[in-house]
């Protein structure tokens, strides 16, 4: 889980998709620039402490 995650630090709202810069899930190692600049990230909380983390983007961004 990417440092930055919302998941990860315990901020994120079951109801809520929040924005976070791409780079912190996706590996641009190939450097042709074709990840977008932001994703969108929502976290399920789950019964034993366990968490589902979704991702989507904006194609038009």
């Amino acid at each position: 889980m990417p440092a930055k995650s919302l998941s990860r630090l315990g901020t994120s709202s079951m109801d809520d998709w929040d924005e976070i810069d791409s780079h912190w899930w996706l590996d641009d190692s190939k450097g042709d620039g074709a990840l977008p600049d932001s994703l969108y990230e929502q976290t399920l909380v789950q019964d034993d402490g366990y968490k589902v983390t979704l991702l989507t983007y904006d194609p038009e961004e």
